[in-house]
């Protein structure tokens, strides 16, 4: 059985033939039938960058007991930088909460593509600033009032590359509310976002922008982070040539550490490279992931990171070789001949000169393993490991 890498998830082989891999190749089956473990890179308390600090992109750190949810994490006694994200194409993405008690925030977004800014008021349900009279009061012809008691400013809908749109808050802002930007490209296009602020008045604990690290946040970071390395390797044939891959594809989004001259992922780049931007009871994935992986806490995720990550999922051949017998016996105790097994895969997977993909393999075990967790929970994972 053949596997292809994508660019997120892998094409798995194809399940009608498991039963004559299973003596032809033992590697062709990898199996999972255990907890995730843990194994990542741990901080050296001499190199650490202290958690009250600031990490190597100049952005806040949060502390200890919390991870990182935002572009901005906002110090009380305020700052101001820089910070570059993937938009996907023709999509609205959030990005950025402004909390209330923000002073005098000015934000800047540049692209290539066409991008629009707007504010949005979430408790209000309605827009700040929009680009159109009827969405806003401050818009493209009107770029300059007042909401709330707080005076805002709109530079106005720009189109030609290079776009620059912003928006200005003068004063202590009244209200939280929510800075969303549309790509109309049909691409994926990069949002560089400056920004500057005076503070947080009151300062709240923790810092807008982190939540609470609890435990059941990093069970759920463990678990997102063993089936990301498990993507990883079937991928890329080893941890380097994944990080050359992002790096060639995410150049602008890593950061130079120094006189070492070595690179690091920032927290903005790592939603493309992990792939994964769903939630699990309301812990966004790749967010709780980067906290895991950044061992010293410090913001950016180091190659010796990365690494320890990248292997954190462990292929068993034996407990792969018995998961194949145990779905060719499946297989053949349901259908009669290869043919009439193969004609019910085909009902179900779109591309069989590909093979089988990740969401589609969720459905060829239900249907030949019926009552048998063959998805989720440890009993089956289907796909050729690369040889190291």
């Amino acid at each position: 059985a053949a596997s292809m890498g994508a660019a997120v998830l892998p094409r798995l082989a194809a399940a009608a033939g498991a039963e004559a891999e299973c003596d032809a190749a033992e590697d062709d089956v990898a199996l999972i039938q255990r907890k995730p473990t843990v194994a990542l890179v741990q901080a050296d308390e001499e190199q650490a960058t202290s958690l009250s600090g600031r990490g190597p992109d100049g952005m806040a750190l949060c502390p200890e007991s919390t991870y990182r949810v935002e572009n901005i994490v906002f110090s009380c006694d305020g700052a101001r930088g820089e910070q570059s994200f993937i938009m996907p194409p023709k999509e609205m993405k959030q990005a950025q909460m402004i909390p209330e008690g923000a002073v005098d925030l000015k934000v800047r977004i540049e692209a290539t593509v066409d991008v629009d800014v707007f504010l949005y008021d979430k408790k209000e349900r309605t827009y700040v600033v929009h680009y159109s009279s009827s969405k806003a009061r401050i818009n493209d012809g009107n770029r300059k009032g007042e909401y709330k008691g707080v005076p805002v400013a709109f530079s106005g809908d720009d189109r030609e590359s290079p776009v620059s749109e912003s928006v200005d808050l003068e004063g202590r802002l009244t209200f939280e509310c929510v800075l969303r930007l549309q790509n109309y490209a049909e691409i994926e296009a990069q949002a560089n976002m400056t920004y500057s602020y005076r503070g947080v008045q009151p300062c709240p604990n923790p810092p807008p922008g982190c939540e609470e690290y609890t435990p059941e946040v990093r069970a759920i970071a463990e678990r997102a982070v063993w089936e990301w390395s498990w993507r990883m390797q079937v991928i890329h044939a080893s941890s380097s040539a994944a990080w050359e891959s992002h790096q060639a594809r995410y150049a602008a989004l890593f950061i130079n550490l120094g006189k070492s001259g070595d690179l690091a992922i920032k927290w903005s780049a790592f939603m493309p490279i992990f792939g994964d931007p769903s939630e699990v009871d309301g812990v966004n994935l790749w967010m709780a992931a980067f906290r895991l992986i950044d061992a010293d806490a410090n913001g950016v995720i180091t190659f010796n990171e990365y690494n320890a990550s990248h292997s954190m999922w462990m292929y068993d051949e034996e407990k792969a070789r018995q998961s194949c017998l145990m779905l060719s016996m499946s297989i053949q105790a349901k259908e009669a001949s290869f043919e009439l097994a193969w004609a019910a895969v085909l009902a179900i997977i779109k591309t069989p000169n590909l093979g089988i993909s990740w969401e589609e393999w969720e459905k060829i075990c239900a249907l030949f393993m019926p009552g048998v967790d063959a998805w989720r929970g440890g009993v089956i994972f289907v796909a050729p490991p690369r040889k190291r």
